[in-house]
């Protein structure tokens, strides 16, 4: 069976786990390459299982590359290994918080194409860690959470209704961060507009309260 170009059968073992490897070939911004266990590739995510298994092309593979970013890629095979998410530090262990949020928002988006909801589901775990983490380079929680960027990225790359806009809306509509998103609420897409007024109504109505399982996604 033929493979995708992107991924190359890779027949020695990493590490201490067994079991065949395959190289996948990452090509946005960067050309890079991951050597990655088969069968971790085939848990979690239905595009690798049939990549792998099938031999069907993924939607987003050009010119014989996976179209995903190195940085964002290495979060996920890290994952694999671990099932831990790993985020950049600075000063010595702390958290970087703007660039986490960054490689979350990616990240996510990266489970959503390759459809792996375990790995979408670590990242709302991830995004529960850092909401909740006594971060001294966290920005003041007066202004929105996660910003702009990150929400215009998310909508940009996920369908109405998912899980990842209401969780973002849902961050939003926290009572610390209305005032400075009413302010600046022309600048985002129409559609989280909708999504923040559907999570305050939900808010006020208790329907989840802070349990971010709430936003997990099944297979």
């Amino acid at each position: 069976m033929a493979l995708p170009d992107y991924l190359t059968p890779q027949p020695d073992p990493l590490s201490n786990t067994s079991g065949d490897t395959v190289l996948v070939q990452i090509d946005l911004f960067v050309a890079s390459s991951f050597t990655v266990h088969q069968h971790l590739l085939c848990a979690t995510s239905k595009v690798f299982k049939d990549a792998l298994e099938r031999g069907q092309a993924c939607r987003r593979m050009r010119d014989g590359h996976l179209h995903e970013e190195e940085a964002v890629f290495k979060v996920y095979v890290s994952w694999l290994y671990s099932r831990e998410v790993s985020l950049p530090t600075i000063n010595g262990g702390t958290v970087h918080y703007a660039r986490s949020w960054e490689l979350l928002t990616k990240s996510y988006l990266l489970g959503d194409h390759i459809l792996d909801m375990t790995f979408k589901n670590a990242i709302v775990d991830a995004i529960s860690a850092l909401m909740q983490s006594d971060n001294p380079n966290a920005p003041s929680r007066s202004a929105p959470v996660p910003g702009y960027w990150a929400i215009q990225a998310l909508y940009n790359g996920t369908r109405q209704g998912s899980k990842g806009r209401q969780l973002f809306a849902d961050l939003c509509a926290d009572p610390l961060s209305i005032e400075a998103f009413e302010a600046n609420k022309r600048n985002y897409p129409p559609n989280f507009i909708a999504d923040f007024a559907e999570a305050l109504m939900s808010r006020q109505a208790g329907e989840h309260g802070q349990d971010f399982r709430y936003f997990y996604e099944s297979n």
